[in-house]
């Protein structure tokens, strides 16, 4: 997995692909596979995990609100104290990840 620019390149069956972060909603992991769920609520998974992520993004467009959990700032429709609401899904915060990583670090402030 790298990054390029405002693209993720990911080994997906022995190719190359390539997803536009802007396209992405979360990313979701859970036993040692990362699940990205697009935009369009299209899911496909890779090996990998979230901490190798997480770093790779530099904390530009998501926001690791809980810790299976990188949400895309553009995604989230409200933020309440427990939850984070997408147009179709609520995401836990976990108190751990609430302040540290919560503002996206890239940008001026939180993404909400």
């Amino acid at each position: 997995m790298e990054r390029n620019g405002e693209n993720l390149q990911i080994n997906f069956h022995g190719n190359k692909l390539t997803l536009a972060l802007d396209e992405i909603k979360y990313f979701e992991g859970r036993a040692m596979r990362v699940f990205v769920t697009m935009m369009d609520e299209h899911q496909i998974s890779f090996d990998g995990n979230l901490d190798e992520l997480w770093e790779l993004l530099d904390g530009t467009h998501f926001v690791r609100c809980h810790p299976n959990y990188l949400v895309s700032c553009k995604a989230i429709v409200a933020v309440y104290p427990a939850h984070i609401l997408l147009d179709n899904r609520l995401i836990a915060i976990s108190p751990c990840n609430l302040t540290r990583n919560m503002p996206c670090r890239k940008h001026s402030g939180a993404c909400f």
